[in-house]
């Protein structure tokens, strides 16, 4: 899976310069520090809805090829599946219907990374396959019905839960259809 890229540091186990709640949990046990800034107090990237989330395609690309740097043994490259890859657009959740479905921020996401993702393979890694998350607005285990990380909208209001494309769903069919040679992509990705 991957979403985001954060900068990571070490950190002192007194610092008194880290935020009180960057310093309990797993950071701490690992002495790491998370940010989405850099020294210089650029952020890593856009913001999406979740406040842990950012766009950072080169990060996507920088850690399918730690991996497959990694992990080649004797020459052998680990194969790479993405299991999971996605973004809640800013203000989606309170964005009414029929505007919700104009996601373009979503589909800038899947563009930049699916193009990483092609570089990757170009580059050498081995990816068998990827699925972008998620096919429908669903139950956010972090954040429940609150963010939306669908390619189509699902109204919580209608028992039915009825469902309507966003322009992000038809924008990644056409891709789809466009490069059903996985490997193609890299060459012609628009």
């Amino acid at each position: 899976n991957h979403y985001s890229t954060k900068y990571f540091s070490e950190y002192p186990p007194y610092s008194t310069t880290i935020p009180y709640s960057n310093k309990k949990g797993w950071m701490e046990d690992q002495k790491n520090y998370e940010s989405k800034y850099n020294l210089y107090g650029d952020l890593i990237g856009p913001q999406g809805e979740s406040p842990w989330l950012n766009v950072v395609p080169w990060g996507f690309y920088n850690v399918i090829m730690w991996v497959t740097k990694k992990y080649t043994i004797n020459n052998i490259k680990p194969v790479i599946v993405i299991t999971e890859n996605g973004v809640d657009a800013p203000n989606e959740s309170i964005l009414p219907f029929p505007l919700v479905l104009n996601d373009t921020f979503r589909i800038s996401y899947y563009s930049q990374y699916i193009n990483e993702l092609g570089h990757a393979i170009y580059d050498g890694a081995d990816v068998r396959g990827y699925f972008a998350w998620s096919l429908l607005d669903n139950f956010e285990w972090a954040d429940g019905y609150t963010c939306r990380f669908g390619l189509n909208y699902v109204n919580y209001n209608d028992p039915a839960r009825t469902r309507y494309s966003k322009h992000s769903s038809i924008w990644y069919k056409d891709f789809i259809t466009k490069h059903s040679n996985f490997k193609k992509m890299i060459f012609d990705n628009p």
